[in-house]
């Protein structure tokens, strides 16, 4: 593992606890704020589009900044956790 892909590890385990995130809570309201947000444009559940698959590891690509609610942040993030 290298450094930077165990520090951006751990600011994300960071921000979910800050957060409030459980893998189960809301996961079922996440297809509309996937579409919302535009998450689609970029990643798909179980390939490489633009970015990472929701289950894959992030690479070298790095994501735009997107002003998302945290109430819809923890919906999406759940669901994102939730994916194996």
């Amino acid at each position: 593992m290298n450094n930077a892909w165990t520090q951006n590890l751990a600011i994300c385990g960071a921000a979910l606890a800050w957060l409030g995130v459980s893998p189960a809570a809301g996961a079922a309201d996440a297809a509309p704020l996937l579409t919302k947000y535009n998450c689609t444009a970029c990643h798909t559940v179980d390939k490489k589009l633009v970015g990472p698959s929701y289950t894959g590891v992030w690479g070298q690509i790095p994501m735009p900044p997107n002003n998302v609610p945290d109430a819809d942040l923890k919906t999406i993030v759940a669901w994102v956790l939730a994916q194996k």
